[in-house]
C-alpha cells in the first residue's frame, strides 16, 4: 500500500508520487534564478561526482579498497590486469599474502618498476597485456610508469602522449589453459580502455562461470577505444546469467539490475561484475 500524505488544510490525502512534477517545477525555476557561474558549477559538479561515486581516483576512499578488503581474504588466485607500477598488488598481498598474484604489465620500462616493487615469492610477473587475440600491438606513452599510458592513441586531452612502443598482447583464456588455472577468485582490470578487449579475451572462463568477481574501471579512455559500458554490458550477458553488476560506492556496492545510458558518462568510475552465488554469499542483491 502506498503510504498517503496529508494535507495542512483539508486532512485530504495526497499520493506522494503526485508531488513530483511540482518539485521539478521549483527545481527548474531554482536553477534559471542562479547565475552563470564557474566556481558555482565546479562546485555542483564535485557534489554530482560524490553522490554518484564518480571521479574520485583515491583507492582509499573512492571504494576500490573497501572492496578488496571484502573480496580478498578469500580469494586464493588474483589477477591484477594493468598491473603498472604495483600499486595495488602491493595492497593486495597486504590484504592476504597467501594468495596467487598474476600481474600483467606490458610496457618494458614500467615492468622493471613492477619488478623492483612486488619482487614477491607468491607474486607472478608478466610482460605483456592481455586482449581478445594474441598479437603485437602499439602502446601509447605519455611517460615511463604513467597509468595513463594506453593502447589507444588518445586526441582530445590535457597532456599529449610523447612515446610509441611495440608490445605483446595474450588471451586471458589461453593463458588459464597453459598455467592450469582453473578459477579465478578476483579480476582486477585498468587498462586505460582495454577493458572490452580483456573481456573479450576471458570468453571461456566467463561461459563456464569460472571467475568469481571482476573490478573494472570505466573512464573517458571508452572514447578513444570506441568502446562503451553496454559493450562489456552486452558480452557478459550474452555469455551467461551467472553474473551481476555493481557500481562501486565508497563503502557500497550498488547492485545495477539492467544496463541505462544514464551511466554512460565516460566519466571515471569502477564497477564491480559478480558471480551471483558469491553476492548472495555476501548478502548482496543480485
Amino acid at each position: 500500500m502506498k503510504r498517503s500524505l496529508t494535507t495542512a488544510e483539508s486532512g485530504t490525502p495526497v499520493d506522494p508520487n503526485e508531488r513530483m512534477p511540482l518539485l521539478r517545477a521549483v527545481g527548474r525555476a531554482v536553477v534559471r534564478m542562479l547565475p552563470r557561474n564557474e566556481i558555482l558549477f565546479r562546485v555542483a559538479r564535485k557534489i554530482v561526482d560524490r553522490h554518484n561515486a564518480d571521479n574520485d581516483f583515491d583507492m582509499r576512499t573512492n571504494g576500490e579498497l573497501w572492496l578488496s578488503k571484502m573480496m580478498l581474504p578469500d580469494s586464493s588466485i588474483v589477477f591484477d590486469v594493468g598491473a603498472n607500477q604495483g600499486e595495488w598488488t602491493s595492497v593486495a598481498n597486504a590484504i592476504n599474502p597467501r594468495a596467487r598474484i598474476h600481474c600483467f604489465e606490458p610496457s618494458a620500462g614500467t615492468f622493471r618498476m613492477l619488478e623492483r616493487n612486488v619482487s614477491l615469492p607468491n607474486v607472478v610477473l608478466n610482460e605483456f597485456a592481455l586482449g581478445e587475440r594474441e598479437e603485437e600491438s602499439t602502446l601509447w606513452l605519455y611517460a615511463e610508469g604513467a597509468g595513463s599510458n594506453a593502447l589507444y592513441h588518445r586526441v582530445g586531452t590535457i597532456g599529449e602522449q610523447q612515446s610509441t612502443e611495440r608490445v605483446r598482447v595474450r588471451r586471458l583464456d589461453d593463458y588459464c589453459i597453459e598455467g592450469a588455472i582453473d578459477t579465478i577468485d578476483f579480476l582486477k582490470i585498468d587498462v586505460e580502455g582495454h577493458e572490452l578487449s580483456v573481456f573479450r579475451g576471458a570468453e571461456r572462463m566467463f561461459r563456464e562461470s569460472r571467475i568469481r568477481a571482476v573490478q573494472f574501471e570505466y573512464n573517458d579512455t571508452y572514447i578513444d577505444a570506441r568502446t562503451q559500458l553496454k559493450d562489456i554490458w552486452q558480452f557478459i550477458s550474452d555469455l551467461t546469467g551467472d553474473y551481476a553488476f555493481y557500481k562501486i560506492y565508497p563503502r557500497e556496492l550498488r547492485h545495477i539490475p539492467r544496463y541505462s545510458q544514464r551511466y554512460e558518462t565516460f566519466r571515471y568510475s569502477n564497477w564491480a561484475i559478480l558471480r551471483r552465488d558469491v553476492a548472495d554469499s555476501r548478502g548482496l542483491s543480485s
